[in-house]
């Protein structure tokens, strides 16, 4: 499955859809010319799916760096989570919650003395990041609210009942489900 699904809307909606947000840090100075220079800290996940009922089975779960973390544990936990089928719903699908997004400004090098940029390794020390206590919930309801910017386009105006009765359900679950919770 394709992480970015740039047909996703020309398809219209899939009952079966799972949004994911990112929550990445700036790095240092000398790093900011290499494609890898924001850092991956978390990741929050969304999965709305049709169940055997006829209605929804929606799960949210976040992951954030910890001590000993690299970034492809975080990439790890996401792809242990991501079905092969289903739609991907990513930042790109929401854009106006992307535009609140604000600009990361450079951490300090942790890099030792000497090190040339090319061989510097794009890291961050975690106490530099916001704490997780905070950063895990916020991952969640991006995901949630990116969820729900992409469904109402077909959820609105009855274009989609499918749809309608999927942003019912999440608005549902969301009125008992708790998103402060760690996984």
């Amino acid at each position: 499955m394709e992480l970015i699904d740039l047909s996703i809307t020309h398809r219209g909606f899939a009952p079966h859809s799972i949004a994911i947000s990112l929550r990445t840090a700036g790095c240092c100075h000398g790093m900011r010319h290499r494609p890898d220079c924001r850092i991956l800290a978390g990741i929050g996940l969304l999965s709305v799916q049709p169940d055997i009922d006829g209605g929804f089975s929606i799960e949210a779960h976040a992951t954030y760096l910890q001590p000993g973390d690299i970034v492809t544990d975080l990439l790890d936990w996401l792809n242990d989570r991501v079905p092969d089928d289903g739609a991907i719903v990513t930042w790109d699908k929401w854009w106006p919650a992307a535009r609140r997004q604000a600009r990361a400004l450079p951490v300090p090098c942790i890099c030792d003395a000497g090190v040339q940029v090319a061989d510097c390794h794009s890291t961050v020390p975690l106490s530099l990041l916001p704490d997780a206590e905070i950063a895990i919930p916020q991952l969640k309801q991006e995901a949630i609210a990116g969820w729900l910017a992409w469904a109402r386009q077909f959820a609105d105006f009855d274009v989609d009942p499918i749809a309608a009765r999927a942003v019912r359900a999440l608005e549902a679950w969301r009125a008992t489900a708790p998103t402060s919770d760690h996984d």
